[in-house]
């Protein structure tokens, strides 16, 4: 009888510890001493500046064909922090008119549209924060700023209350703090993709590394929206392209480059909507995973992306949801249905608003650590959530 017993007196197999570096000259040009280490190879200064920007044109190049480049505009998603102040440098070097120009077609103008977020932020002062983000535009005289406040989601003669009281309303009575975090973030992506569409933007170039990257293709595949996960790495809505030109690109050598290259990096904001409940959520218990990953592991974020992409959805007939606007199920057993939420009951009544299963649950789902209180008024939904979209 074959026994699966562990011999006592054999020597413990372990994995073998990761092999160290032992060479400190730069991997790509074997002159320089190198400055730092990617995935176990050394880099120099210069050769680690080329290879962002290399990555960087080749992304670009994929995505906007260079002989019909003179037909696209451009847009950059500004947020402040580290992906998009690199993007801004990056584009301004490599894509607009210089010296050293060397593309088929530059770009004269290029706008930088920023999504204000005092509303659900920890800064003290918002206008420091806002001259902070126009003091780093400035320095690019071929960008124009465009600034957007987060209530803008809720303005318009459909609803009784005022844009901030409807945002706060409706964040306030979501269940839970996951759902809190992702509806901000599905706000700020589409009221990004609506102000570069009446701004006649053809291309949004978004600043989300890798690891940036990799986060969210977990944090949606956690969330619910798996059939989604494709247009984290790019989509395409109304006509506009969202893109991630640092997406082969990770965490290490986008702060790398930032230092180098000195740009100002202004925090990223905390959100101060402690109602109750726990801080935790979704998205930041998958950041701080990652996080530590990509410390010891830092091929294995790769791999996270390069799986992810190969997944497609099993159903070819997609609708549009009418909360997050991506593509999701029309078969009604997989959609859920509101056109009045009611933070209490959260009863599904209407059929007129089509929900993905994900933004159903972002609505509906409580526990014993729910955010919100009983509350029998309706929450207000954001402006393009008022009309059902047309399947397509």
């Amino acid at each position: 009888m074959a026994s699966c017993d562990i011999n006592a007196n054999a020597s413990e197999e372990r994995m073998p510890k990761k092999r160290k570096t032992s060479t400190k000259t730069c991997i790509k040009c074997k002159q320089d001493n190198g400055c730092l280490v990617l995935r176990g190879l050394v880099y120099c200064r210069k050769c680690t500046q080329a290879l962002v920007t290399q990555k960087f044109k080749r992304v670009i190049d994929e995505v906007i064909d260079p002989h019909e480049a003179s037909d696209a505009v451009l847009a950059i998603g500004y947020s402040g922090g580290l992906g998009s102040s690199l993007i801004l440098h990056l584009v301004a070097q490599s894509l607009c008119p210089s010296t050293r120009r060397t593309r088929r077609h530059t770009w004269d103008r290029i706008h930088v549209v920023y999504i204000e977020q005092d509303v659900v932020s920890g800064y003290i002062d918002h206008k420091v924060e806002l001259k902070e983000i126009e003091s780093v535009v400035a320095k690019y005289p071929h960008f124009h700023l465009t600034k957007v406040p987060l209530e803008k989601c809720f303005e318009g003669d459909l609803y009784s209350d005022p844009p901030r009281e409807s945002l706060l309303s409706y964040l306030g009575g979501l269940p839970t703090r996951s759902a809190i975090n992702e509806s901000i973030q599905i706000m700020t992506r589409r009221l990004l993709e609506r102000t570069v569409k009446s701004l006649g933007v053809s291309h949004l170039l978004l600043g989300r590394s890798l690891s940036s990257v990799s986060i969210a293709l977990l944090s949606s595949i956690c969330s619910g929206r798996g059939s989604t996960i494709g247009e984290e790495r790019q989509s395409s809505q109304e006509g506009v392209v969202s893109l991630n030109p640092l997406r082969e690109l990770g965490s290490k050598e986008c702060a790398a480059c930032v230092w180098w290259y000195s740009l100002n990096v202004i925090s990223s904001p905390i959100l101060h909507l402690e109602s109750g409940g726990s801080t935790a959520s979704i998205s930041r218990l998958t950041r701080a995973f990652l996080s530590g990953i990509e410390k010891d592991y830092p091929s294995t974020v790769f791999t996270i992306a390069k799986t992810c992409a190969k997944v497609v959805p099993k159903e070819n007939n997609m609708g549009i949801c009418a909360l997050c606007f991506r593509n999701a199920p029309t078969s009604e057993e997989q959609f859920g249905a509101s056109s009045v939420i009611s933070a209490s009951s959260q009863d599904l009544e209407d059929s007129s608003l089509r929900l993905c299963y994900a933004c159903k649950t972002l609505l509906t789902s409580g526990n014993s650590r729910s955010t919100s209180s009983m509350n029998t008024s309706p929450l207000p939904l954001p402006i393009w959530g008022m009309s059902t979209p047309n399947t397509h």
